[in-house]
């Protein structure tokens, strides 16, 4: 939101318009009765509870200007950098008054005053003091002047909308045109005091020049019409809430707005008057040069005009726009903005000719702001550099500040004023109930809004003048007195108000119905007898059921009212083994072999044993009876019996016993060492290899037996198969006939080994 309203003040910044006058004062939050001219709506939410405005003047100088007293001011000459300058317009805000209400909506009354003076060609040399007399001057063109005098009433309320804020606001005027003149001349000369030629002119004034006393004073009257609007943002509105009466409310003594935009058109309507035509006709006509320096009315009383008629005709007002966008620029009051009034077309000679811009950075604090708009002038393309400041009461500013150093600047200007203002306040509310002062029945005490203020201290909706216990809530039927067990005993008479009871015990329970109170009853949940404090004896053994530890089976008091069935000294609820005798140790159980085991888990009950109670000698966790080795530490797959070399054949079964080998050889291995012997053909080199798989095996293959036994008859040199390791004697034993009757030796080398191989030799 905040990126928009910065991008609107760029928007206004680039629209290429100039500024003739920026009336600063009138746009800050603390412009009171000041805003009127500019957007009615600023006067809601404001800075000011009220405001008197005693006077403002804001005067525009030119060193065309000459005196006329319907323009004020302009009898003084302004001196600055060789040149001399009068005033040329000038807005007066006579006394004007302000008054904020609640809701924050404003109502304002006003007074103004706007005259303006124009010329073109010499003409308005005349109305000059010190004119060159002795030799002959034109005096051709133009010179117009206009004074509007207005009463406004006006008016702006606020619409809140959380964080989206909108103002609204108008003004109407009832104003009067209180003077006009418009002269004419091509051919006017004055020389030697006498003059030459043909002037023409156009009035309407009843006075010798401008009386404030006269500004309800007129014979036409015409109404006019201003319209503003107001738009702020809001993102913080919830720190700047509260509710009074009911209501929710603005803090209306600080600023609230992140961002705000303004538009308003003023200055809607006409004003009806009646106008003069007047001519004078000059031929070497004697005038009194000193009437004619002392301004304008008196000039035109020593023009000596001749022959009028009337003529009615209407002055629209100045119809124009204003725009403003501001933005807060952090939490020390400064804010940074644009403002543009357009000009108006509406009248051929009158106010606002020219558009208005304006860029300003701008400070505000409580009785205290300060700016310096940047302001731009169409028409003579200069650039002016403004000063604003107010303190307390007091406002002053110009919108020409750089004219004292630069000659490239608008004609000075200067506006100031005086005001007393008292500032907003939140809704009274001397003892903080949210119930303002005015509405309250109970100023000192907080109380509530449904009782105007006034306590209700239990909370029970009825007040507490009204109510027999204020400070404990009850129903109405009981005016206010509470009954909190609901048992028809009020609580101020109930010995047990928190407990529903009988009246028997003045409003307390008997719980358990055994005829005693529960204040009475040491077991008020449990029905017992008198002689026991109202606790039960369930047994019967003499011991109450909270002291008995087996309240359902009668016992001895030597074991808090619990049996011991066996008699050993154990009562049965911490015997195990209640109907047999056994140690405290184990529980109430016997243990037989005393070996830790009580006999009723002991899987060896008359031998001492670890393993639940039996024995296992060798610590592999299978009992002797069960274990085919028990002095040597097994596995259960091997029914307790080691097998060091896991190859599946137990140590006392294993030949081989630290080496891996086959069940086939009784744990050894036997592998083949086989190499084709390169005396023998291939054919029968596969079959001998094949034979030596067969042999590792343990594989009979009688069909391929007798083949090699063919291929080996052949052979001239004996065949010899060579077997190295320990199992020579069990290969010879299984397998020594048929390689025998193969015609194949067998042959042992190096029998240390414990690894056995097999191959081939001739």
């Amino acid at each position: 939101m905040i990126r928009i309203f910065t991008f609107i003040c760029l928007i206004f910044a680039s629209l290429g318009v100039q500024a003739q006058s920026l009336e600063m004062y009138r746009l800050s939050n603390s412009a009171g009765v000041y805003a009127v001219g500019f957007n009615p709506a600023l006067l809601a939410d404001s800075r000011h509870g009220g405001m008197l405005s005693l006077g403002l003047f804001h005067a525009n100088t030119s060193p065309d200007a000459v005196f006329n007293g319907f323009v004020p001011s302009s009898k003084l000459n302004l001196k600055l950098k060789d040149a001399s300058f009068k005033t040329q317009e000038i807005s007066l805000q006579g006394p004007s008054f302000m008054k904020q209400f609640k809701k924050n909506a404003a109502f304002a009354i006003s007074t103004h005053y706007r005259a303006l003076q124009t010329r073109s060609g010499d003409f308005a040399d005349i109305f000059v003091q010190n004119p060159q007399i002795g030799r002959t001057q034109d005096l051709a063109g133009t010179y117009e002047s206009v004074g509007l005098k207005e009463l406004a009433f006006s008016y702006a309320h606020p619409l809140a909308f959380k964080d989206h804020f909108v103002k609204v606001g108008t003004t109407v005027k009832l104003a009067s045109l209180y003077h006009s003149y418009a002269f004419e001349s091509t051919d006017l000369a004055i020389g030697n005091t006498q003059l030459n030629g043909t002037v023409t002119g156009l009035l309407n004034t009843n006075a010798a020049s401008f009386n404030w006393l006269d500004m309800l004073k007129s014979k036409t009257m015409g109404t006019g019409l201003d319209l503003g609007f107001v738009y702020e943002y809001r993102p913080k509105y919830a720190d700047h809430e509260y509710n009074m009466d009911g209501k929710q409310q603005y803090d209306p003594t600080v600023n609230k707005y992140l961002a705000r935009f303004a538009f308003s058109v003023t200055d809607i309507g006409g004003v009806k008057f009646d106008e003069y035509f007047r001519m004078g006709l000059y031929n070497q006509t004697a005038v009194n040069q000193n009437n004619l320096a002392k301004g304008v009315p008196a000039a035109i009383d020593e023009l000596n005009f001749m022959g009028e008629n009337f003529n009615s005709s209407e002055y629209m007002l100045p119809t124009r726009i204003n725009l403003l966008a501001e933005v807060k620029l952090g939490k020390k009051g400064w804010h940074l903005g644009t403002a543009y009034r357009s000009s108006t077309k509406r009248t051929a000679m009158g106010f606002n000719q020219q558009s208005v811009l304006a860029l300003y950075p701008r400070k505000e604090i409580s009785g205290f702001e300060f700016s310096v708009p940047v302001i731009f002038n169409q028409t003579t393309k200069k650039t002016g550099i403004g000063f604003h400041l107010k303190v307390g009461s007091f406002v002053l500013g110009t919108e020409a500040l750089n004219y004292l150093f630069s000659k490239n600047s608008p004609n000075p200007s200067v506006y100031a004023g005086f005001s007393f203002s008292g500032k907003p306040k939140k809704i009274k509310d001397r003892d903080n109930d949210a119930v303002s002062d005015k509405k309250d029945k109970c100023l000192d005490i907080p109380g509530l809004w449904a009782f105007s203020g006034c306590p209700d201290t239990d909370g029970d909706g009825i007040e507490d003048k009204l109510d027999k216990c204020p400070e404990n809530a009850g129903p109405k039927e009981t005016q206010g007195c509470p009954d909190a067990d609901g048992d028809g005993i009020f609580d101020n008479q109930d010995a047990c108000p928190n407990a529903t009871g009988e009246v028997r015990f003045n409003g307390c329970p008997d719980t358990d119905k055994d005829g005693l109170p529960d204040s009475e009853d040491d077991c008020p949940q449990k029905a017992g007898s008198e002689e026991f404090g109202g606790c039960p004896d369930t047994d019967g053994d003499g011991l109450i059921d909270s002291e008995d530890d087996c309240p359902e089976v009668a016992g001895a008091k030597l074991f808090k009212g619990c049996p011991d069935t066996d008699g050993d000294g154990i009562p049965d609820k911490d015997d195990n083994c209640i109907n047999e005798k056994g140690t405290l140790t184990n529980g109430g159980c016997p243990d037989a072999d005393g070996d830790g085991f009580i006999d009723k888990v002991d899987e060896c009950p008359t031998e001492k044993g670890t393993l639940n109670g039996c024995p296992d000698t060798d610590g592999d966790g299978i009992k002797d009876s069960q274990d085919d080795c028990p002095k040597d530490k097994g596995s259960k797959e091997n029914n307790g019996c080691p097998d060091t070399d896991a190859d599946g054949v137990v140590d006392y079964l294993d030949k081989c016993p630290e080496l891996a080998g086959s069940k086939l050889w009784s744990g050894c291995a036997l592998v083949s060492n086989f190499q084709a012997l390169d005396s023998l053909d291939a054919d029968l080199n596969v079959l001998l290899q094949d034979l030596v798989n067969s042999l590792i095996k343990k594989e009979i293959d009688n069909a391929k037996f007798e083949k090699i036994k063919t291929k080996v008859a052949t052979l001239t040199t004996p065949l010899k198969l060579v077997i190295t390791g320990s199992l020579f004697t069990e290969v010879r034993m299984t397998f020594g006939s048929a390689l025998q009757n193969m015609g194949i030796e067998l042959v042992i080398r190096e029998i240390e080994k414990t690894s056995s191989s097999l191959k081939f030799e001739q």
